[in-house]
């Protein structure tokens, strides 16, 4: 089985910070990008054959402007759907870069990422149901929900991964394991397209 994340295109909250909402439209550049990630998966993935997205407009919006070129059926979960407010800089931070704390995020020291962490592994078991799937979802997102989904499956809480607008994670479960195959992957962008 194995899984392509996208991040969504450029958002009007990701250059404006007084931004009010969750549910940000892309700018002109995101769905520029949107365009070049559904060239670069039509021409790199072309066994895609299922999309699932977050329901919040700009994933939704970068997911129907990748399918303008992979013609697929776009099916939103919610549980993709990105974290409400920023918590992890308000978590403990650990005593040592080598020796991983334990209980570093737990519902007691952030109660919210407690429940959003319960949402998004709601999303990976509803990802991981066929296990010996052979072609790849195509899953468009946001940067909170995917760093999540990779934390669960590494079961390291402790980590902060940053992601570029459209950039690709590409995951896989074989022999047992997780293969990671791609992380912050942004090919399909000139270097001026990069966010």
């Amino acid at each position: 089985m194995r899984l392509i994340l996208a991040r969504h295109g450029q958002s009007e909250s990701n250059v404006n910070p007084d931004y009010q909402g969750l549910n940000a439209p892309l700018t002109k550049l995101g769905e520029q990008q949107a365009h070049l990630l559904g060239q670069w998966l039509r021409d790199h993935e072309p066994t895609i054959d299922q999309i699932l997205c977050s329901p919040l407009k700009r994933a939704f919006d970068t997911a129907n402007i990748v399918n303008e070129y992979l013609k697929l059926p776009i099916a939103i979960n919610d549980d993709l759907e990105e974290m409400r407010e920023f918590v992890l800089a308000s978590l403990p931070q650990r005593q040592h870069p080598l020796k991983p704390d334990t209980e570093y995020i737990t519902p007691e020291a952030s109660p919210y990422y407690g429940i959003y962490r319960e949402q998004v592994q709601r999303a990976l078991d509803f990802l991981t149901q066929e296990l010996d799937r052979v072609k790849p979802i195509l899953v468009v997102s946001h940067g909170g929900t995917m760093a999540t989904l990779l934390r669960l499956i590494m079961g390291r809480h402790d980590l902060r991964l940053n992601t570029n607008n459209t950039a690709i994670i590409d995951v896989a479960w074989s022999e047992g394991r997780w293969h990671i195959g791609a992380l912050n992957m942004t090919r399909h962008l000139p270097d001026e397209f990069i966010t």
